[in-house]
């Protein structure tokens, strides 16, 4: 749930017994996107309207980030990592803006400005991405 820490009301986030695994915030506070462990990304806004919902990984989401040009990234069991456009998706289905494989598991990701990602992998190592333009590709 979201609190208000104000008022004290509670805005839903994720239905009641959702196994979410991964949560981020837009940085403008109006969208909450979280991971589950079945692979699926939900989005929604702030209010509770639902945005997007869309199967993303194979395995598990282990880390979201939203990055200050509204992209998503997402990183999973599967070793992989992935930059969604939010605006495409919810217009209609498509697969992942880019993609990154490592060699291990990937455990967490961060979202840095001009298109640039940071993903970490159970092995102790932290990949520096760059996006090469929407569409385009992730360089290492």
């Amino acid at each position: 749930h979201g609190l208000d820490l104000v008022t004290g009301a509670r805005t839903p986030i994720a239905p009641e017994g959702t196994e979410a695994s991964a949560l981020a915030i837009g940085l403008d506070g109006r969208r909450v996107a979280y991971g589950r462990r079945d692979g699926r990304i939900v989005c929604h806004d702030w209010d509770g309207a639902h945005v997007v919902d869309w199967p993303a990984h194979a395995t598990a989401i282990t880390g979201l980030a939203f990055a200050p040009d509204g992209l998503l990234m997402s990183t999973g069991a599967d070793e992989l990592a992935h930059v969604w456009d939010l605006a495409v998706l919810s217009r209609r289905r498509r697969g992942a803006l880019a993609s990154y494989r490592a060699e291990h598991e990937l455990t967490c990701c961060a979202a840095l400005p001009a298109l640039r990602f940071a993903v970490g992998d159970e092995a102790g190592r932290v990949h520096l991405l760059r996006l090469r333009g929407r569409g385009a590709g992730v360089g290492a």
